[in-house]
């Protein structure tokens, strides 16, 4: 189980990093199982994840049954956490970077629930109809 401690050693440094901070290193240990470790992070994005999928998605369009869309977007989330992972294991081979491989993972997952929370909110703010059309647009743009 993913704790408290985890969260926010994951979090704090994925926003160092966000700010350009090198310090932000010091929070994720270059070892395989650190970064194996650091996929519990994505039990912190699903839910938002999902949330997000409900506010964008025009029911009206859907021609599934809520079983197959959840079972879609459950593929792609898993995809999405293993594919790019697995391509910058080949990239950092590439470029002679395998030593920073781990740690780059574990910073890449933590950074994602700092880039999921910022997006959600953004989400939230556009499926409110409070801005105008180009506004939300320019804002989930960004």
């Amino acid at each position: 189980m993913i704790t408290a401690r985890e969260t926010s050693q994951g979090v704090y440094g994925a926003w160092l990093l966000a700010q350009l901070d090198d310090d932000g290193t010091r929070f994720f240990e270059n070892t395989p199982a650190a970064a194996l470790n650091s996929f519990k992070a994505a039990i912190l994005v699903l839910p938002m994840q999902f949330v997000i999928i409900l506010m964008q998605t025009d029911w009206s369009r859907v021609a599934v049954g809520a079983f197959s869309v959840t079972l879609i977007h459950l593929i792609a989330f898993v995809a999405d956490w293993t594919a790019f992972p697995l391509a910058m294991y080949y990239v950092a081979r590439l470029t002679g970077r395998e030593h920073l491989l781990w740690r780059y993972i574990g910073a890449y997952n933590w950074a994602q629930v700092l880039q999921i929370s910022l997006y959600l909110a953004v989400a939230s703010i556009v499926a409110s109809g409070t801005l105008p059309d180009w506004l939300g647009g320019l804002m989930t743009f960004a």
